[in-house]
């Protein structure tokens, strides 16, 4: 992390969450900007990250890949509602990870691309 002038902007391997002022941070912003930090090998394909134009991208590959504190981190900074909307729309998410997180946001199958695909499947994996 690198800070200057009352601004931070994270950079490593090719990752630049953009610059803001460090006093206005919040107790959900740092979490979530030291997360980004610790597992910046999640977003090896995107260049620079901004919490909010790529909030998606971020929820989505958190929930399949991070801890149960880094999903703590995501619904204390997007809420569960982002973080529902990610779970129904997503089509990068494995079944597993929708499972999961349907039963802990108290939505059914039905509403997620996961299950409710139009590609017929010879066989339900759960």
């Amino acid at each position: 992390m690198i800070f200057c002038r009352n601004t931070f902007s994270i950079k490593y391997g090719g990752i630049t969450v953009k610059e803001k002022p460090v006093l206005g941070l919040t107790d959900p912003e740092r979490r979530i900007l030291k997360m980004i930090d610790d597992h910046r090998r999640y977003f090896w394909d995107k260049g620079a990250l901004d919490l909010s134009l790529d909030k998606f991208i971020i929820i989505e590959r958190i929930l399949e890949l991070g801890t149960e504190d880094d999903v703590d981190a995501i619904l204390d900074y997007y809420g569960r509602e982002s973080v529902a909307q990610v779970v129904r729309e997503s089509r990068e998410l494995s079944p597993r990870t929708v499972n999961y997180f349907i039963f802990l946001l108290g939505m059914s199958r039905g509403e997620t691309r996961c299950f409710s695909d139009v590609s017929r499947r010879i066989w339900q994996p759960y």
